[in-house]
């Protein structure tokens, strides 16, 4: 189960870069897959896009088959540049709003392949702190932009 997961997370880094996906958006991004999403947001000058495999959850769906939901988390995160953050001018952070729900929409319903099987994404859930879209706080006093999707991928496997 850990190596579909890691596998399904590869495919989704593959899937955000990708032509088809840079074709929705104009901002300019390297997704990678990591081990350990820590990060200090002051020092990410460009945007970053982190992947990481998160946790997987069992549950019985029939006599013979148990559903297999495989969290996989993106997370977007820069440090706002002066130039970017000034009082009327909310491009930069409008833009970064509009690159989660781009990759909020891209996902939900499609249905990514690894090299062993496919999984098809039932829900995203957009996790920042206090419960809004983003954390303002962070925006006003740190100038920081930091946002993550937990994808949902459902696998469903028939018991041997």
């Amino acid at each position: 189960m850990i190596a579909r997961a890691l596998k399904l997370a590869d495919a989704v880094v593959i899937l955000l870069n990708s032509e088809k996906f840079d074709n929705l958006s104009n901002i300019e991004f390297d997704a990678e897959r990591t081990k350990k999403p820590e990060y200090e947001i002051k020092d990410i000058k460009t945007l970053k896009v982190p992947v990481f495999a998160g946790q997987i959850e069992t549950t019985i769906a029939s006599r013979s088959e148990v559903e297999e939901d495989y969290h996989i988390q993106v997370g977007f995160l820069k440090k706002l540049q002066q130039d970017e953050i000034e009082e009327e001018d909310t491009d930069a952070f409008d833009g970064l709003s509009e690159l989660v729900e781009i990759t909020r929409d891209f996902f939900l319903m499609r249905k990514v392949s690894t090299d062993v099987d496919t999984l098809t994404c039932i829900a995203a859930v957009l996790l920042a702190d206090g419960g809004s879209l983003y954390d303002i706080q962070a925006i006003d006093e740190e100038n920081e932009f930091a946002n993550v999707i937990d994808f949902t991928f459902r696998h469903i496997r028939r018991l041997r």
